[in-house]
């Protein structure tokens, strides 16, 4: 594999993994395990992308939390990780994330405050809450289309 190749495959995931907001070193190694396509240890992904081990290791338990990676057998004490999940699939955890841990507290919290406000914050208030229950909703639709992609993929039929 051209290294040319790999090096801007590996920065253009970590740039996608930034922009979804779950930080640049879990996109690089990411990648990185997509493209090796067999399992790596820490110090072997370390290595490879020219980093520390202190920034490896958080990154793969986010990585773990998300699904996109899991410990697929031991390098004598090292554990080997490897990659689990599609692209789709990576991005469809992370908004399923991103829902659950940022988008149902605002809702709840707009909800919990509506009743100390005043009507005029109370209006705006109950504007940002249809909003943000439309982006939950807008979510599940997406994951319901996403989720009949993959049951026709498994019957071989194109979509």
């Amino acid at each position: 594999m051209n290294d040319g190749f790999k090096r801007e495959f590996i920065q253009r995931t970590g740039k996608i993994a930034k922009q979804w907001g779950i930080g640049e070193p879990v996109g690089k190694i990411w990648g990185l395990l997509l493209l090796e396509n067999k399992s790596l240890t820490q110090k072997e992904i370390a290595k490879h992308l020219r980093c520390s081990l202190s920034l490896i290791s958080p990154s793969l338990t986010v990585m773990q939390q998300l699904g996109m990676i899991s410990v697929v057998g031991k390098n004598g004490r090292e554990k080997q990780y490897g990659a689990v999940v599609s692209f789709i699939d990576t991005f469809e955890n992370v908004m399923k994330n991103w829902v659950d841990v940022e988008v149902k507290p605002l809702i709840n919290l707009l909800e919990s405050s509506m009743e100390n406000a005043d009507e005029k914050t109370k209006k705006r208030m109950d504007e940002l809450l249809d909003e943000y229950k439309r982006t939950g909703r807008i979510f599940n639709i997406l994951s319901k289309i996403m989720a009949a992609k993959k049951s026709l993929d498994k019957l071989k039929i194109k979509f």
